[in-house]
């Protein structure tokens, strides 16, 4: 892979990651269903980059992912986020 390709793969999946963790944030602490909708939609766009990675054989630090895990991080948001209805 090319340098460019490489730095393109590196930058995009850490402002991916950033995004992600202060969307998980703010629906943590938000009680707005579109804040969690927003964080949820991070975890459909995180999870295949890090399932790709893994079918690549790419370490997840050459994603900006390296110690981040999408189960973890997002996933989790489900059982920390309750609506006004719950």
């Amino acid at each position: 892979m090319s340098t460019i390709h490489q730095n393109f793969l590196l930058d995009l999946g850490t402002l991916l990651r950033e995004r992600a963790v202060d969307a998980r944030d703010k629906a943590r602490i938000g009680s707005s269903e579109f804040e969690s909708g927003v964080a949820h939609a991070y975890y459909e766009v995180m999870s295949p980059i890090e399932s790709q990675t893994d079918a690549f054989g790419l370490p997840l630090a050459d994603a900006g992912l390296k110690g981040f895990s999408v189960d973890e991080e997002l996933m989790a948001l489900g059982q920390n986020h309750q609506t006004d209805g719950s």
